[in-house]
């Protein structure tokens, strides 16, 4: 456990304790401090470039190369936009490095419903990569159920069951936004005097 999530979890002892004086039903209690941890653990993590719920993860390395960022993220921001695909939402967003008082980095958020593509685009020294996440969050039912055990989690599986035309729709997210960024990538390359098979490129 980092450094971070044991201060949480003093706090998260103490807060438990004070309240305790309060309340003497101990089931009362207990859900009480279930549902407290989870809020604080999602808390922390709200705001972090973690992998808990990773789906796919690609990534680009270009040698002695300078670029903006910024400039990357508002030509794939352009392109979704001419596309016009229905409740896809962009913006610019800032996770930490790493733990709670850590550095922030910028991505390039793309969301749909649940759904998100994090965009990193970023300096490494005199190289520079772009790397691309494909997450997915938990639905309301699952955020509850899972404050309940194993029940709670198998309660909410029966709760995910989607139709075909959502599952289509899933699909077509994930497969447009995989292809528009391997698209910028690659004017990326054309702009700056790669050839676009060059395979010394890939990671």
């Amino acid at each position: 456990m980092n450094n971070g999530l044991s201060h949480v979890n003093r706090w998260l002892i103490i807060i438990a304790i004070s309240f305790k004086k309060f309340v003497n039903n101990k089931v009362v209690l207990d859900i009480y401090i279930t549902y407290l941890n989870n809020f604080i653990i999602n808390l922390y993590h709200k705001k972090m470039a973690t992998v808990d719920t990773i789906h796919s993860h690609g990534y680009q390395h270009f040698e002695s190369l300078q670029l903006s960022a910024q400039e990357f993220y508002d030509t794939l921001e352009n392109m979704i936009k001419e596309y016009q695909y229905p409740n896809v939402q962009c913006k610019n967003e800032e996770l930490k490095e790493g733990g709670m008082f850590s550095a922030k980095r910028k991505y390039f958020s793309i969301y749909w419903k649940r759904h998100q593509y994090l965009v990193c685009a970023s300096p490494f020294g005199k190289s520079f990569f772009i790397s691309w996440w494909h997450r997915e969050g938990a639905s309301t039912g699952e955020k509850f159920a899972s404050l309940f055990g194993p029940v709670g989690k198998f309660i909410a599986n029966k709760m995910e069951n989607k139709t075909l035309f959502e599952v289509d729709a899933q699909l077509m997210f994930i497969n447009c936004i995989s292809s528009i960024v391997q698209i910028a990538i690659n004017k990326v390359k054309i702009d700056k005097g790669y050839t676009v098979e060059d395979q010394s490129l890939l990671n």
